[in-house]
This record gives C-alpha cells, structure tokens and sequence, in this order.
C-alpha cells in the first residue's frame, strides 16, 4: 500500500503565489532599507545633538542651533551657491554626453556588430541567437 501526500487546496495554493513574491523580496528591501534608511536617521539625530567625534560619550542635545549657526555663517551661503551652480552645470553636461554617446552608437558603422557584442548584454544575446 503506497501513501500519497494529500493534494493542496486551491485557497492554499492561491495564497502561497501571492506571497512568494513578496517573500522573495523581502531580504533586498530590507538590506536597501539598512542601507539606506539607518545613516539617514542618524544623520538627522546627530544634526540635533553637539557631537564631537574625539569625545563619543559627550553628547548634548542642541535642537535646531546647529542649523541657526550654519545658516549664519557666509561660508555656508557661498558654499551653497557654489553646489548650485555644479549641479546645474554638471547634470546637463552629463544628459548631453550621454544622449550624444547613444546618438553616435546607434548609428551605422563597420565594426557595429563587434561593439553590440563586447559592450551590451543585449549584443551578447544577439550574437549568441545569430549563431
């Protein structure tokens, strides 16, 4: 007599498609989450308190007197201007160079076909379908 494990019911089955997915992902949110979120805060809690690196255990609350002072300082204001300004410098040129660098290799051009196959996954899958 040979035993046979039961059938699963659909309900089962419907909820295991529905949370395998999220289960899945669950470990890459929340290593991005750790990632990302973690210096985040404590950035904002360190931005509230008078902390000297050489003296950890001398922390004090400060609240928003850090920002008062750097708000006053002209050195804040310059350097301010200055990020502004390499910003809106550096993220066109950055746009231009690319879009010109997709422009130029999407054109016509001999050795075309060794550029898609050395430089792109898409190539690669290309020449190994050409085959």
């Amino acid at each position: 007599m040979t035993m046979t494990a039961p059938e699963p019911s659909a309900g089962r089955v419907a909820l295991a498609k529905r949370v395998l997915p999220y289960a899945l992902l669950s470990p890459a949110v929340l290593v991005t989450l750790a990632i990302v979120f973690f210096p985040m805060i404590q950035a904002a809690w360190m931005s509230l308190h008078d902390y000297v690196l050489w003296k950890p255990h001398a922390i004090t609350f400060v609240g928003l007197k850090n920002f008062i002072t750097a708000f006053q300082d002209e050195v804040f204001w310059i350097s301010l201007k200055h990020t502004v300004i390499w910003i809106g410098i550096t993220i066109p040129a950055q746009m231009l160079l690319g879009l010109a660098t997709a422009m130029l290799l999407n054109q016509e051009f001999p050795w075309r076909p060794l550029r898609a196959r050395s430089s792109s996954s898409r190539g690669r899958c290309r020449a190994l379908s050409s085959a």
